[in-house]
């Protein structure tokens, strides 16, 4: 059977075609964006009245992120809570979106609303009231955890959303006005141009706002009937987002003839990538690509005027001048840090200008009432600190506010934050104004700012009312005087409520914050919490102070065995812990609280190897070197007091101890005395009259029931389990010192009484045998001539 040439000419071509189509094929695929996966994870643990912090980075190319969360077995725990916040540390009061962790599943995830670029920061906090879990070691379940935060991105940065089709234009440099005589003109470059129609009804563009500016104006114009919308959003990343809300602005030209035309002015715009989004309802023309559609211009532009800007002029009250906002000099407040080289001055740093604003007494109205603007920008090492804000006033300034806004300048409308003279902690007078200031300077100061948000802030100071002008209105006479600064630092003053004390963590991102430690009877996250009933207080500090009379019989026992370091030792640990507790308590402080709780468990665990060093048969002598050396290394193991590596470190401490102490006695004893080892034991026990074995069961009852409370204490019955400890504790410590009868232990050899371990043995031992052998008397010598012997053995 024969093949016709045109058949083979058709396979020809599908071959040929198919390779064409092979060639084309990748570069097609080259061309589409692919969606890019990628993940951020940690692990950690915590604990049921505890709090953990994270932060994560939204890099440009993603448009979605999604938080996983994986828990280990909870046990008898309550499930923790998770939080999420942008651009500062959530808090149980200040959050953007929360996480419930409860239910039987182990794996939970949530999708971030709203997503913006920047640094956004996370907090997983324990079911129980903050620091209100009292215990050494124990009372404090841990649950193990392992945090995943998932990125949704494109590979080419000009697409966005969920499949990476819709692309994105660079809308380029935003126009700025420049001003020759007293015409302004506008550059022509900036100018962007699109279509809509019934297939692609929506076109997204971008511009970057890189300065603070008092406003951004957005023009669309059109030659086409259709009706148009713009929308504008400061740094969201997913096009989806950009809908009408908190974030989003908007504007529209109607369907219809007339002016077809709008513009949308945003007022003291966030600084960042603005997303801008022109959709419109074509249905009737053509598509754009057949030269139809709604055409359009789009330019976005800073005109700097702020007569056309909504809250673009301040007038507080009649009768007070109108400011221009646009007209002000933005004043920069330097950062300037204290000693950044110690870890607890870390977040310790002064933010404040050059030189204080002034107003002369020549100035023109409209700069005779004080507001002025200030930026400064504050970086993510600051997430965990604390912020003080002080302003320095002269006194003819009766009322003012201060208003803050983090990524873009205040107005009396639009602010994150405000503060008012009125409501100002703390106004006192200021010593040291210039000289020639005609008025006494003030100084006001707000209560601090926990835990702050980063990124640039700005800050606008008002005055409210008339100032009152000065008697002598010559050019160096001062109408008026302002001036702002800005302390950060871990834990200021009235940290933790004063139920508490602060001291400085570290996330496991390495970011510095001030916790408190809540006193006792006090929890949450300022220590401003009661945890425990006012009916039980009297009980409490009762049981908690006067528990520690329980040191008193082996101080006492101490004393009467001429063992006066470790009477004096033991009597300050029992005199420390109530002092201690009488702080802790809040009953009376007479020395600070951080300082009073490291030198009980400084003395605590000093106690205990001070117990350990006496029955591993140290004489008095050698005691008083190594309790030296002991106790200045508890006072380093009490930095962190209530850390397991303590308790480890003790523990390991005294059995090496006691091993190799034990071992050098039973090894030398059992070799002078030619004996096994369990006869030596035996014989150090029981026949060496080393311990007094009515202490030691008692003793060792009392230290079993107090290491039981280590690991029994809680938020409701620590004071009485504490207390418990603090007798058992002593009183095991008296058993102990008693246990041990002498100064030294003996071994002492059944059959004759001697002691094998007395210092002097193998000295004792040694001249005794030469005394025996200078005694002995002497043997009879026979004296045999040489002849005599001869003549034997010749006979």
């Amino acid at each position: 059977m024969t093949r016709s040439p045109g058949s083979r000419a058709v396979r020809l071509l599908l071959v040929l075609a198919s390779l064409v189509a092979g060639l084309v094929a990748p570069s097609v695929a080259q061309s589409t964006p692919v969606i890019r996966q990628w993940r951020e994870f940690l692990f950690g643990r915590i604990q049921e009245d505890g709090v953990e912090y994270f932060d994560f980075d939204v890099p440009a190319e993603a448009y979605r992120v999604i938080i996983s969360f994986d828990r280990g077995a909870l046990g008898e725990m309550e499930a923790p809570t998770m939080l999420l916040k942008y651009g500062a540390f959530p808090t149980g009061a200040d959050y953007d979106q929360v996480l419930a962790l409860n239910g039987s599943n182990d794996f939970f995830q949530m999708r971030v609303d709203n997503l913006r670029s920047g640094r956004y920061f996370l907090s997983l906090v324990g079911a129980k009231t903050y620091s209100s879990l009292k215990s050494f070691v124990g009372g404090a379940d841990d649950l193990f955890y392992f945090v995943s935060v998932w990125y949704f991105g494109c590979t080419d940065p000009s697409f966005a959303g969920s499949r990476c089709l819709s692309p994105i234009i660079d809308g380029g440099a935003i126009v700025t006005p420049s001003t020759k005589s007293v015409t302004t003109y506008y550059p022509t470059q900036g100018l962007n141009t699109g279509c809509v129609d019934a297939r692609r009804s929506s076109v997204y563009f971008t511009f970057e706002v890189d300065s603070s500016e008092w406003d951004l104006t957005l023009k669309l114009a059109t030659s086409s009937e259709s009706e148009l919308t713009i929308l504008a959003g400061a740094n969201l990343r997913d096009p989806g987002d950009l809908e009408p809300g908190a974030l989003v602005q908007s504007a529209r030209i109607p369907a219809g003839q007339g002016d077809r035309s709008v513009v949308l002015r945003v007022t003291a715009p966030l600084i960042g990538k603005w997303m801008v989004l022109v959709k419109g309802r074509v249905t009737s023309q053509p598509s754009c690509a057949d030269g139809g559609g709604a055409q359009f211009t789009l330019t976005a532009s800073h005109e700097r005027d702020c007569s056309q800007v909504a809250d673009g002029q301040i007038q507080t009250r009649s009768g007070l001048p109108i400011i221009n906002l646009c007209g002000l000099e933005i004043t920069r407040l330097n950062e300037m840090r204290k000693n950044p080289f110690k870890s607890e001055q870390y977040l310790e740093a002064k933010f404040q200008a050059d030189e204080p604003r002034v107003g002369n007494g020549d100035a023109p109205p409209e700069q005779t009432q004080p507001v002025v603007p200030y930026f400064f920008d504050l970086p993510k090492t600051y997430a965990g600190a604390n912020v003080a804000l002080t302003a320095y006033v002269t006194a003819n300034v009766k009322s003012f506010q201060l208003l803050a806004r983090l990524d873009g300048l205040p107005t009396l409308a639009t602010y994150d934050l405000r503060f008012n003279s009125s409501n100002a902690i703390d106004r006192t007078h200021v010593k040291d104004s210039e000289p020639d200031w005609q008025f006494t300077v003030l100084r006001y100061t707000w209560d601090t700012i926990a835990f702050p948000p980063v990124g640039r802030w700005h800050l606008l100071l008002v005055a409210d009312e008339t100032v009152t002008p000065p008697v002598d209105r010559t050019v160096n006479a001062s109408f008026w005087s302002v001036d702002v600064e800005l302390d950060t630092f871990a834990c200021p003053e009235s940290a933790c409520s004063r139920h508490g004390t602060c001291e400085m963590k570290q996330t496991y991102r390495g970011l510095s914050y001030g916790a408190c430690s809540c006193h006792y009877g006090f929890g949450g996250e300022q220590c401003q919490l009661r945890t425990v009933e006012a009916k039980f207080r009297k009980h409490q500090i009762f049981l908690l102070i006067f528990s520690n009379i329980a040191i008193l019989p082996v101080t006492l026992l101490s004393c009467r065995r001429k063992l006066y370091i470790d009477s004096v030792l033991f009597g300050a640990t029992g005199l420390v812990s109530a002092i201690y507790h009488a702080c802790d308590v809040e009953l009376v402080c007479i020395l600070p609280y951080r300082f009073l709780h490291q030198m009980d468990f400084a003395l605590s665990f000093n106690m205990i190897m001070l117990l350990s060093v006496h029955l591993s048969g140290a004489r008095k002598q050698a005691k008083a070197g190594v309790q030296a050396v002991l106790f200045l290394a508890t006072i380093v193991m009490a930095n962190r007091a209530t850390s397991m590596t303590n308790w480890v470190l003790i523990g390991a401490g005294c059995s090496l101890q006691f091993s190799v102490t034990l071992v050098y006695y039973f090894v030398m004893g059992s070799q002078r005395m030619g004996l096994g080892k369990l006869a030596a034991l035996k014989s150090f026990l029981f026949h060496s009259n080393n311990f007094d074995m009515r202490y030691g069961i008692l003793g060792l009852g009392l230290w079993i029931g107090a290491l039981s409370c280590w690991f029994s204490s809680s938020s409701t019955n620590y004071w009485l389990i504490h207390s418990l400890w603090h007798m058992l504790a002593m009183l095991s410590a008296f058993c102990f010192i008693g246990l041990r009868r002498n100064d030294r232990y003996k071994m002492i050899v059944p059959e004759t009484g001697e002691d094998v371990l007395r210092p002097n043995y193998e000295s004792t031992k040694g001249a005794v045998a030469l005394k025996v052998v200078e005694l002995e008397p002497p043997k009879a010598v026979s004296v045999v001539s040489e002849a005599e012997t001869v003549a034997d053995e010749e006979v």
